[in-house]
């Protein structure tokens, strides 16, 4: 994960790994003043790359030209991609996407939609590309390569994910490449799409632009074992730990499913059924940590009112599988 604040600047910056540059204060302005110096230190040490990347009008362009690795390709229209949409530059962003996906006919709307919900500075934050997954064939010289990877960020105290999905090799169809797919979503817009798409698994699939900025007056949300869930507070205390192990032990061992769990500690603050599954998971907030740290019992059900399969516990970033409450 990328942890960024932007409004805190370093006191020297070094992108070319022998240069540094002692940064300037000026109050309030620093953060711009990092911006500039960066662009400075890029044109010192990155000439040859940028009047290279010149010939080519996108990064796509020069996909169709080049041979270029996945994890580099991602890396290249990512930093395309938030450099545009800082500078509100719909043009230079919309370059990037297929000329399939340029070609529809909500293309423009969509575009509006997204440039109207972005929230500015992604591009300041240095992002580095992670594990980038993909597929493709090669038959004789008939070659598609596809790939897609998805960065999470914390900018200025607020959690965001990044998804990237991109086509950087048809040699029958250099129309087709290029991004496929592009979103950004905080914590809250995050936890809705989870949802929604789980109800409604391919309701979605079409959708190849979206960002998806809620707050929490719209909409609750917490992070739970690294996956953001719609979040439910309830009037029911909080049970701790071993409270929670001896209840679900014996309800386990008496075969008494979930139903009766939440006559007992009420209804549970997060749940979701994965479309692909037939089991439900239901999700409690347990008394916190000795440190305050939040923590969650994951129970894992075999319908969405069935008997208790096992359940988990859990933080705000992990599962511990090896301190079941209930195995």
């Amino acid at each position: 994960m990328v942890v960024v604040n932007r409004k805190e600047a370093p006191d020297k910056i070094s992108l070319s790994g022998r240069l540094i540059f002692p940064m300037l204060s000026f109050g309030k302005q620093n953060h711009k003043n990092i911006v500039y110096y960066r662009q400075l230190t890029l044109r010192i040490t990155n000439t040859k790359t940028a009047i290279e990347r010149t010939q080519y009008e996108c990064v796509p362009d020069k996909w169709r030209n080049e041979r270029v690795q996945d994890h580099q390709a991602a890396q290249e229209v990512l930093d395309a991609l938030l450099k545009a949409a800082d500078e509100g530059d719909k043009e230079a962003f919309a370059l990037n996407f297929t000329p399939e996906i340029q070609e529809q006919s909500d293309f423009d709307d969509t575009l509006d939609m997204f440039f109207k919900s972005y929230p500015e500075g992604f591009s300041e934050c240095d992002i580095e590309v992670g594990p980038v997954g993909g597929g493709g064939s090669y038959n004789y010289g008939h070659n598609v390569l596809n790939a897609g990877t998805s960065i999470d960020v914390v900018m200025d105290g607020e959690w965001y994910t990044i998804g990237l999905s991109f086509c950087y090799e048809n040699t029958d169809n250099p129309e087709k490449v290029g991004v496929t797919n592009f979103n950004i979503m905080n914590l809250e817009g995050a936890a809705y799409f989870n949802n929604e798409s789980n109800k409604k698994p391919f309701y979605f699939e079409d959708e190849y632009l979206i960002c998806r900025i809620m707050n929490d007056q719209e909409i609750s949300a917490r992070m739970i074992n690294g996956i953001p869930f719609l979040w439910t507070d309830t009037p029911e205390p909080k049970l701790t730990e071993d409270e929670m192990r001896e209840l679900l032990t014996d309800y386990r061992d008496k075969g008494i499913g979930i139903p009766e769990v939440q006559d007992v500690i009420g209804e549970p603050n997060a749940g979701i059924k994965l479309f692909n599954a037939t089991g439900y998971d239901y999700y409690y907030e347990l008394e916190p940590k000795e440190d305050g740290t939040p923590q969650y019992v994951h129970i894992n059900t075999s319908t969405e009112k069935g008997r208790i399969i096992a359940a988990y516990l859990c933080d705000s970033e992990n599962e511990y599988y090896d301190n079941l409450i209930v195995k």
